[in-house]
């Protein structure tokens, strides 16, 4: 979770993204990967990378976003493709 729960229907805001996943498989993106990762999450800077044959990393191509607002009215969405 990113933020509270919501109490009214009026607070909902959201972030949906659609995607489309592969697996990271090249070793100069793998490492490009898990120094993206351990720069968002410094605690795992002292572990070594997880070597191909035991862990998947996978990366994800947005295709399309949902930006929901309820404050602005209930039900309300933007949608966005990504190109």
């Amino acid at each position: 979770m990113v933020a509270h729960e919501p109490t009214e229907p009026r607070e909902i805001k959201a972030i949906y993204a659609g995607c489309e996943a592969h697996e990271v498989k090249e070793a100069a993106e793998r490492n490009l990967a898990w120094s993206l990762l351990t720069t968002r999450h410094p605690n795992l800077s002292e572990v070594a990378p997880p070597d191909e044959d035991d862990v998947a990393l996978m990366a994800g191509d947005c295709l399309h976003l949902s930006v929901l607002d309820y404050s602005l009215a209930i039900g309300h969405r933007e949608s966005f493709s990504v190109a």
